[in-house]
């Protein structure tokens, strides 16, 4: 990880699992502590992301611990950009949203998410 210009950028081996929602979270992230309480928290992602840049995946993620977090991102399938929200509790991953191909994507782009009380909402 490096920091110019007030841009991090974040390096990655290839051909190693990165995926947060296989057991283990094996994701590289940075991560802010922000407690238990509402936050509005937002991104901006500079690189271009390609769909056939398969299992790509750049977003947020709320970790309560290794086993329980929430994502919202943008995933390369090999053929789409979409745009995804899951739950992971006790290590099990469940969707909220798909937008399996997500036209509105463009680069660069921002993503949001704020949470208010026990509800939390997505934006792009």
């Amino acid at each position: 990880m490096s920091v110019s210009n007030a841009h991090m950028t974040i390096k990655v081996p290839g051909g190693s699992n990165h995926d947060s929602l296989l057991a283990g979270n094996e994701s590289v992230r940075v991560v802010q502590p922000i407690g238990n309480e509402d936050f509005d928290v937002s991104i901006k992602i500079d690189s271009p992301i390609v769909a056939t840049d398969v299992g790509t995946s750049q977003g947020l993620m709320v970790i309560s611990d290794e086993q329980d977090f929430i994502t919202f991102a943008l995933v390369t399938d090999g053929t789409n950009i979409s745009l995804t929200a899951h739950t992971v509790s006790g290590g099990v991953a469940a969707t909220v949203f798909t937008e399996a191909s997500f036209n509105e994507y463009h680069n660069p782009i921002c993503l949001r998410l704020s949470r208010a009380g026990s509800a939390y909402t997505a934006y792009y």
